[in-house]
């Protein structure tokens, strides 16, 4: 198995912090930038027209089989670019979420107020050929408080375990539209770093890496790929 975890296009807030290094009016689950919406389309041009840079003979395309997203907006429009350009659908797989799960900070308390995130009914408004996979109900996908730093490092081997139960030993190439933080949970989580904290990889906005599993150990095969992206269009 193959897997590409790309990080979604630049978001309303990541665009918000680069402006002005705050997160003080940070939407709990923003839309793609002006900027982003062009990301993700050529994001979706060079994983159709494309090619792994790693790869000799990979012309005219990436060879992905299956295609999941998070549950947040800026990863489902990131990968509905993805998905009508390669003409693969996309999953839902709500443990690919973001750090922190859905929440606004309360301004007055400091607290991590919890919000449900985006619901069926928008979905099938906004993305009509999404797969939910039970995941996204009518009263939207989270149902629970803030997500601790403590827990994250626990989902992170969740999906692992699980990633390799749907896909491993197989030739399946799989490809997932997620988050920088999570990113870096999942990578510690596959190449065994836990004891390394604290540590953080760069990933930036429509970013892909990539990671083999073939054999006992995985391989990290290339990160943070951006080169397909001009200099004016990168953002972290």
């Amino acid at each position: 198995m193959k897997l590409y975890f790309i990080r979604h296009a630049q978001s309303e807030n990541n665009a918000l912090y680069e402006r002005t290094g705050s997160e003080n009016g940070r939407s709990d689950d923003p839309r793609l930038s002006d900027l982003g919406k062009i990301q993700a389309q050529r994001l979706a041009e060079f994983l159709y027209r494309g090619s792994d840079p790693t790869e000799k003979n990979n012309q005219g395309g990436f060879p992905i089989t299956h295609l999941y997203c998070s549950p947040m907006y800026r990863a489902i429009a990131t990968g509905t670019q993805i998905s009508q350009a390669i003409g693969k659908p996309l999953r839902v797989w709500k443990d690919w979420h973001e750090c922190g799960g859905m929440y606004l900070t309360n301004p007055i308390t400091g607290e991590k107020d919890p919000r449900p995130g985006i619901n069926l009914a928008q979905v099938q408004e906004w993305f009509p050929d999404l797969l939910t996979e039970n995941y996204i109900h009518e009263n939207g996908w989270w149902n629970r408080a803030f997500e601790e730093e403590g827990e994250r490092d626990v989902r992170a081997r969740r999906v692992l375990k699980e990633l390799l139960e749907r896909h491993g030993g197989s030739d399946d190439c799989v490809a997932v539209v997620s988050h920088a933080g999570f990113y870096v949970h999942f990578l510690v989580a596959v190449m065994g770093l836990e004891g390394l904290r604290p540590l953080w990889f760069r990933l930036n906005n429509a970013g892909i890496s990539r990671l083999d599993f073939e054999g006992d150990e995985p391989v990290l095969v290339f990160h943070n790929f951006v080169s397909y992206l001009p200099p004016h269009l990168r953002s972290v």
